[in-house]
């Protein structure tokens, strides 16, 4: 199951199963039985999130479809050359977070939110290469909440990004912002 989705009763389904299941005329829940008002599905991003850390750990390459084009996933860089690349990205935004002019170190938490966000084997080359600190450090600034507590949010849904966030006192940082955050979207992201 690569794109797992929910539908009303509460099951999961591979998304490329279910819609089959729907096309070919079916209002029932495969496992249930139950009779469906209505044929939506929502993705299970936390399942996703798993099954993609899964193959991470285990090194397992995999495959997922974009509207009709087959891309490699999010799991393991492709090549040496990739892989080479993105670890001096993720070395180099850490610098500037750290030495980078208040301009810099705000751009280098928005590009850490979207490499983290693109795929598993970039956020764990970004917690490796000690961005977490100093994005817990630029939380505390308004100009640069919203993008810092984004890429931590992407950063922790590795487990190693949850580990170092703890072990540098961050929870209390990001409860700070929840509580007393400088705009709603920093809030919101914080819970």
């Amino acid at each position: 199951m690569l794109d797992p989705v929910t539908i009303s009763t509460g099951q999961t389904y591979n998304r490329a199963s279910i819609k089959k299941w729907f096309e070919a005329g079916n209002m029932t829940c495969p496992k249930t039985g139950e009779r469906l008002i209505s044929t939506e599905f929502f993705p299970n991003t936390a399942l996703k999130n798993l099954i993609q850390q899964f193959c991470y750990d285990n090194g397992i390459s995999i495959l997922t479809t974009k509207s009709h084009s087959v891309t490699a996933t999010t799991v393991s860089p492709g090549s040496s050359a990739a892989a080479h690349g993105i670890q001096f990205a993720s070395w180099s935004l850490a610098r500037r977070l750290v030495f980078g002019t208040d301009e810099q170190k705000n751009k280098a938490a928005y590009e850490i939110r979207l490499l983290a966000k693109s795929n598993v084997f970039n956020t764990a080359c970004l917690v490796e290469n000690g961005t977490v600190p100093p994005l817990l450090d630029l939380v505390l600034t308004s100009t640069m909440q919203e993008n810092a507590i984004s890429a931590l949010l992407k950063l922790s849904k590795h487990s190693n990004g949850r580990e170092v966030i703890m072990e540098s006192r961050g929870l209390k940082t990001i409860v700070n912002v929840l509580n007393r955050g400088y705009s709603l979207e920093a809030r919101r992201v914080a819970a």
